[in-house]
C-alpha cells in the first residue's frame, strides 16, 4: 500500500515539474511566453516598426504559437498593421 501511495506522489511531482510553466515577458512590444519542459506557448505582439509605404501605420507581429516538444503544432501569427487616429 505504501509503494502505491509513493508511486502516485512521485508521478504527481514529475507531472507538475514537466507541465508547470515559467512566464517570460519579452520586451519587444508586449509578447508573453509560457515555457515548460514539454511545451511552449507564445502570444506574439512584437513591434516591427512603421509601415514603409504609408509611414503612418505601426506594424506588429501578432498571434499565437504553440510548440509541443519543440515542434510547432499551431501558429496563426502574422504581421498586422494598426492605424491610430490622433
Amino acid at each position: 500500500m505504501k509503494k502505491k501511495i509513493l508511486r502516485v506522489v512521485v508521478i504527481s511531482i514529475l507531472l507538475a515539474a514537466l507541465l508547470w510553466p515559467e512566464i517570460r515577458y519579452i520586451k519587444d512590444g508586449g509578447s508573453v511566453e509560457y515555457h515548460a519542459a514539454l511545451y511552449q506557448v507564445i502570444h506574439w505582439h512584437a513591434y516591427m516598426g512603421l509601415d514603409e509605404k504609408t509611414l503612418s501605420e505601426q506594424v506588429y507581429y501578432d498571434g499565437l504559437e504553440i510548440k509541443i516538444l519543440g515542434v510547432t503544432v499551431y501558429n496563426n501569427a502574422q504581421e498586422m498593421a494598426y492605424r491610430y487616429c490622433k
